[in-house]
């Protein structure tokens, strides 16, 4: 899988934080897999289910908890205006 990028993250009351470079045991679940992978899952070019299922993403612990968090992420369009101009 290539050099290994951790991170912990941690979704409470409604907010995901991560920090990078640290574990963060007892986690319900951890998550291994390419970067590649990570971002056809994050384009939503592919379910995380769908990549735990075909093995591209290895799961310790509690699948559901995975597959939910990614669920919880909103899909939007990558054209949105963040900042626009004045009228």
């Amino acid at each position: 899988m290539g050099p290994r990028a951790g991170a912990a993250s941690a979704l409470s009351h409604g907010a995901l934080t991560a920090v990078m470079g640290k574990d963060a045991p007892p986690a319900d679940a951890t998550v291994a897999m390419p970067r590649a992978v990570f971002e056809t899952v994050v384009l939503g070019q592919r379910s995380m289910a769908e990549a735990i299922q075909a093995g591209a993403a290895m799961v310790s612990g509690d699948a559901a908890c995975v597959t939910q968090m990614f669920g919880l992420f909103d899909d939007f369009d990558i054209q949105f205006p963040i900042v626009e101009p004045r009228k």
